[in-house]
């Protein structure tokens, strides 16, 4: 498998604020975590997500933002092309669902354009 590591080089360009090209298929989830981020704070979302999950609830979802003008508050669970959905994530993602909360799943490459869609404060089709 051809796993996309972040350089070092990588990192500190996206720290200053540098555009991170799409992942690959094969991309850590944390790549794909960065780049739905940097999307989502392009067009003024408060994003968090929690950077040490062994500390974390199990299952608790990657990426929480809201946007003050959008009104909205997504959930998202991100996901590389070979991860799966675990229970305690489902768990998660249902409750949340049944909290009437915009919640979602995003596959890398495939979800990518919903990605976009979302981020701009349209409706997922």
């Amino acid at each position: 498998m051809n796993q996309e590591i972040w350089t070092t080089e990588q990192y500190r360009e996206y720290q200053r604020g540098g555009e991170i090209k799409l992942p690959s298929p094969d991309a850590t989830e944390t790549l794909w975590q960065a780049k739905v981020e940097q999307l989502f704070r392009r067009y003024g979302w408060l994003c968090y997500h929690a950077k040490k999950p062994k500390r974390d609830q199990a299952g608790f979802p990657d990426l929480w933002a809201v946007h003050f003008s959008f009104k909205r508050l997504v959930i998202a669970e991100l996901k590389t092309k070979r991860r799966k959905v675990t229970d305690e994530q489902q768990e998660w993602i249902d409750a949340l669902i049944a909290a009437n909360q915009e919640v979602y799943v995003w596959r890398l490459p495939e979800d990518w354009q919903e990605v976009e869609l979302v981020a701009r404060g349209q409706k997922a089709k």
